[in-house]
């Protein structure tokens, strides 16, 4: 499953840079919409930097990863970080879908999360993910083209707290 690590501010970012400590399985493709984007890995940890982008997303990856360290620099130097405050589950886009839908889940700390996909009469019908996650907003892609037309549920638990939100498949 490919995660997208993306970064937003009230104001201009300059450039980012990150290191990630990774397992052998780990790659990464960094955004092509910045000025200078460029990485480079040394046995399990990867160094990042991107200057001056132009979108939200910094990079995409496969394999797991987990962010050690996150600097961020505006015009006038760095910027102190903060990590997410809550537990989220995005609304999912497109909605109605077919044959995938996406959605995005932002989490505070690091954990183990569950997103599940349930029928109308509750039945389990998909795993979308399971497993501990880094904090931050992780994306998502529900692919449910051997299912029938329906309505369909999302439910997202993670430490406690559970998200549910309807999805309708139209083929």
């Amino acid at each position: 499953a490919n995660d997208t690590v993306s970064i937003s501010g009230n104001g201009f970012i300059g450039a980012v840079q990150m290191t990630l400590s990774h397992g052998a399985g780990f790659s990464i493709s960094l955004t092509d919409d910045a000025m200078v984007a460029d990485y480079r890995t040394t046995g399990n940890t990867t160094t990042l930097i991107v200057v001056a982008p132009n979108s939200d997303e910094i990079f995409t990856a496969s394999g797991d990863f987990t962010v050690e360290e996150t600097l961020v620099a505006s015009g006038n130097g760095y910027v102190p970080l903060s990590t997410p405050a809550s537990f989220t589950l995005s609304a999912a886009y497109p909605n109605p879908f077919n044959p995938s839908t996406s959605l995005d889940m932002t989490m505070p700390s690091e954990g183990y999360v569950s997103i599940q996909a349930y029928n109308l009469v509750g039945q389990l019908v998909g795993t979308i993910a399971e497993g501990n996650m880094s904090a931050g907003t992780h994306s998502f892609v529900w692919d449910a083209s051997d299912l029938s037309s329906g309505v369909y549920f999302i439910k997202a638990a993670y430490a406690g707290n559970v998200e549910t939100q309807k999805v309708m498949l139209l083929k």
